[in-house]
């Protein structure tokens, strides 16, 4: 027979120890070598306590007919493309389908000869105008296009062309009409095309190659920057103010046109963005996971959403079949917020410890989960309250679930050590 809990109490080798947890001890931080560091933190973060935010709203109450691969928020309305290879767009009545593409097509607004802007459609060979109707136009083959000022610019993945002034589809050459220039670098492919503060950037793998282009061809001038990360990720491309968000290989950055600065260093895979309502949002993984990295650009704060999103544009994104937005709070359709602290020695290396009690301080419903390599217990409860364990094991992990609103001021553990 093992030690009875009285002769565990009573033995001259143990230690009790007590260790109380603040909200900044319980965050997330990649920086920190010491305190209760999360293996998951979604849906929390710190205001004076760990408190709950971030929810999800519909959307649209419309299903898509097709599971998405791609979306697109116009001033035309919203449009999405999907696996079926058609483009739908959103009416009062659902989604109506417009016009098959081979492949998802990408999007840029235009200046037509009505004076409207209007969204150009286009796959790499077929070009589709939505001016009131779906109307075909010809085109040259494009991998990215963007306007900027008068003219439309396309890049074939060799050369940047451009249009003749206020005609988007006016690409005869001349003196002061269409042209082309070639930009080589050693910065890598261009993945990404975008107007921004007066000038065209050309982001690339390692860089950018910065296109000044005003009305007259004899002004056209290119330079290159050099970021300080690899492997930008050009569909996380999105202006924020005066600013290009994306993410490159070692986190979030942030260049406003002169000089890049990292905004949140992190190890989430992203693949595509977006910007909306002030937030910044990607999705990709995490930890193998597939989440959305919601980042609040006033607050300067980033919250992991355990969600399988694609298809995310400023209308929201796809969800299943669901088309949400972030919203701040709950929304309609709240997230469960999950705080894990993964298996933790709770800084003590000791290869035995008893687990007696838990204590959590704050406010609204969880659900608890105190677990070790042996064994766990669960438990639901009304903060604030005590949890009487027992648990034997050399690490522990504490799992917490809020339902709703929910808010942690401290976290208490008290242990044996022998």
């Amino acid at each position: 027979m093992g030690l009875r809990l009285y002769d565990i109490m009573k033995s001259p080798s143990l230690t009790a120890v007590k260790k109380k947890y603040q909200p900044e001890d319980m965050l997330a931080d990649e920086e920190r070598a010491d305190g209760i560091l999360p293996r998951v933190c979604y849906g929390f973060s710190k205001r004076g306590e760990l408190v709950c935010i971030e929810g999800i709203s519909k959307a649209t109450p419309f299903a898509p007919p097709s599971p998405p691969v791609a979306a697109y928020a116009t001033e035309e309305g919203f449009f999405y493309y999907g696996e079926d290879k058609s483009l739908y767009r959103l009416t009062s009545l659902g989604f109506s389908a417009i016009k098959s593409f081979a492949s998802a097509p990408r999007c840029a607004a235009v200046n037509t000869e009505t004076n409207k802007r209007r969204p150009l459609f286009f796959d790499g060979a077929d070009w589709l105008l939505f001016d009131n109707a779906a109307t075909a136009r010809e085109g040259i083959p494009a991998l990215f296009a963007c306007t900027h000022y008068e003219r439309l610019f396309v890049w074939d993945g060799e050369k940047l062309r451009f249009s003749s002034p206020a005609d988007p589809f006016g690409w005869t050459q001349g003196t002061q009409e269409a042209g082309i220039v070639y930009l080589p670098s050693s910065l890598g492919e261009v993945v990404a095309l975008v107007s921004m503060n007066e000038r065209l950037y050309l982001l690339r793998e390692r860089g950018a190659t910065i296109f000044r282009a005003f009305g007259d061809n004899r002004n056209f001038k290119a330079i290159e920057v050099q970021f300080p990360s690899e492997g930008v990720v050009g569909k996380t491309a999105c202006c924020v103010g005066e600013r290009l968000f994306f993410f490159a290989s070692s986190g979030l950055y942030a260049f406003d046109g002169d000089s890049v600065s990292l905004v949140k260093g992190t190890s989430f895979s992203a693949e595509e963005a977006s910007f909306a309502d002030g937030r910044y949002f990607a999705s990709g993984t995490l930890n193998g996971e597939k989440c959305i990295f919601s980042y609040a650009v006033k607050e300067g704060r980033g919250t992991i959403l355990h969600l399988n999103a694609k298809a995310l544009s400023p209308f929201g994104f796809c969800e299943g079949d669901r088309w949400l937005k972030i919203v701040e709070g709950e929304g309609d359709q709240p997230l469960e917020r999950v705080w894990d602290s993964g298996l933790t020695l709770f800084s003590s290396s000791s290869a035995r410890k008893m687990l007696r009690k838990l204590s959590i301080e704050g406010e609204g419903d969880v659900s608890l989960q105190i677990y070790t390599e042996r064994g766990k217990r669960a438990y639901s409860a009304s903060l604030p309250d005590l949890f009487q364990t027992s648990l034997r094991g050399r690490r522990f992990g504490v799992r917490i679930v809020a339902h709703g609103q929910a808010k942690i001021q401290w976290l208490e553990v008290k242990f044996l050590d022998y």
